[in-house]
């Protein structure tokens, strides 16, 4: 038995090659210069983009076998100017939604059909189709010389016709002269939908990559509360506006490792004021997973041997399984829009995860040498009633919970960061509300027990990796008593896929099912 789908995801998750662009740079200037993903990257991570890196032998695009056809591949910043070319000094220059012919010279023809020859390229390889980082301007305003109401309707809908003629259906819509601009942003939606509704147009507004953690100019001690809600009222208006119109919209840069708090607080006021709205988490996949999430993939194992932290001892490109689970339990259960007639419940206790930067270590150097604080609530609950947790220690995982339209549980159980311990995952106890046999259960990372109303009768328990293509009867780790399904949080052990220099944290499927 398989609990998984053969068929591919319909989730607009995605691979994005920002990540790479930087990692896999290799000369000393590039090294002593490297940053991770996030603001504007290595100078040199644009100038490593084009065809070769992408489709030569063994190429970016020859990764994540087996999935592929359940992501975009997202050419990011860089892949439409020619080399050389960088915002601080050609910032006009961004936005063409051409590949540039140095970069891809099989790409020839019209506009429409050197984008649909890029797009027939990444298909080849397996991928769903390409995915384009758009700067939102019109290639050669400037802010002194702003392009006119109606040169931005032209050269829109000329952009948004070609990419549908090549059969290209999504949009990363980033930073750029209009990336403020939400009237702007507005007219790409609502000129996309007319042109094409098939055409996804993801926005962001930009975020510092890091909740409320403004620092002292004295002693450099953080000052910000470390909160998402502190950010500033502007700032949440301009969230809030941007919802009101989107489709799909990401949180925005994290800084790792403090990413699964700042994600954690970004979504639970993302969900709070949206309708209608798929949200991306970044790279944090089994947050995606385990709310409901659609996520942009930025780690790989394609990059340099590049240590994010000396002191971190998990880092995302050594944690590749990560993704496979992921994106195979959202072939059971895809990611769905927020809905105001959805429930999502916060618990009033608050966590916080604090982590002193290295120099060097991360990209924004202001957080150098710094113990910086990041909180969220301590459990979400989406489309649920809040669950109970419990441990015996007294420290507590992150803890997301959702249910799906479709009936399917996925819970994620996720780590804690620390000087002291590095990344570590409290062992809980969870106890569902609601009755779960006969629907798929997700569960992402370590727990000691989880639990659920049942009916009589006899039943047995079966489990898979989600790594893996077949179930097995881990009936042995159920118990029944009183009314109640319990599992023994033993059974991922059983069930863990181990891959030797993978540091992944588990991820499984569980289905409770009469027995036969």
């Amino acid at each position: 038995m398989n609990l998984i789908p053969e068929q591919s995801g319909t989730t607009p998750n995605y691979w994005c090659t920002w990540g790479i662009q930087n990692s896999s740079l290799k000369s000393r200037e590039d090294a002593e210069n490297l940053v991770f993903t996030g603001d504007q990257g290595a100078r040199s991570a644009r100038e490593n983009l084009n065809a070769d890196v992408l489709f030569g032998e063994n190429g970016w695009s020859s990764q994540f076998d087996g999935i592929r056809g359940d992501l975009s591949l997202v050419l990011d910043d860089g892949w439409d100017v020619p080399y050389g070319i960088h915002p601080q000094e050609n910032l006009s220059s961004f936005g063409s939604v051409l590949p540039d012919p140095q970069r891809f010279p099989f790409c020839t023809g019209t506009p429409e059909e050197r984008l649909e020859k890029l797009n027939r390229m990444v298909q080849s390889r397996g991928w769903r189709d390409v995915g384009l980082w758009i700067a939102p301007q019109v290639t050669g305003e400037t802010r002194e010389h702003p392009a006119s109401g109606q040169e931005q309707e032209a050269f829109l809908r000329d952009r948004l016709r070609w990419t549908s003629e090549a059969g290209i259906r999504l949009w990363k819509v980033d930073w750029g002269i209009r990336c403020r601009d939400l009237q702007y942003r507005r007219r790409i939606t609502e000129i996309a939908k007319e042109i094409n509704p098939e055409i996804l147009i993801e926005h962001s507004v930009g975020l510092s990559p890091l909740n409320a953690a403004d620092s002292s100019q004295e002693n450099s001690a953080q000052t910000g509360s470390g909160r998402f809600a502190d950010m500033g009222d502007d700032l949440l208006q301009r969230i809030s506006c941007l919802l009101s119109f989107s489709e799909m919209v990401r949180i925005y840069d994290l800084l790792y490792p403090l990413t699964i708090p700042t994600a954690i607080d970004r979504l639970a006021f993302y969900l709070s004021c949206s309708d209608g709205v798929l949200l991306n988490v970044e790279d944090e996949l089994y947050l995606g997973a385990a709310a409901g999430c659609s996520f942009g993939i930025m780690r790989s194992g394609k990059g340099a041997e590049v240590d994010e932290n000396g002191e971190i001892i998990r880092p995302r490109d050594r944690r590749l399984l990560e993704v496979f689970r992921a994106v195979r339990w959202q072939r059971i259960a895809p990611a769905w829009k927020s809905s105001y007639q959805e429930p999502v419940t916060l618990s009033k206790t608050i966590l916080t995860d604090r982590w002193t930067y290295r120099p060097d270590s991360v990209w924004l150097k202001r957080v150098f040498n710094q113990k910086i604080s990041q909180g969220a609530p301590a459990v979400l609950a989406r489309n649920l009633p809040l669950p109970q947790v419990s441990s015996r220690t007294g420290d507590f995982p992150w803890t997301v919970v959702s249910r799906h339209p479709n009936g399917a549980v996925a819970i994620g159980f996720l780590p804690r960061i620390s000087d002291g311990q590095g990344f570590y995952t409290p062992a809980a106890a969870l106890s569902l509300p609601i009755p779960c046999e006969g629907i798929p259960i997700g569960v992402f990372g370590v727990f000691d027990t989880l639990s659920f109303p049942v009916e009589d009768g006899a039943k047995r328990l079966i489990g898979q990796d989600l790594a893996r293509s077949e179930a097995v009867d881990v009936s042995a780790f159920l118990r029944i008593h009183e009314g109640r399904a319990e599992i023994s949080g033993e059974v991922v052990n059983v069930l863990n896929l181990p891959v030797d220099g993978d540091f992944s944290d588990p991820g499984i499927v569980l289905k409770l099912i009469p027995e036969d």
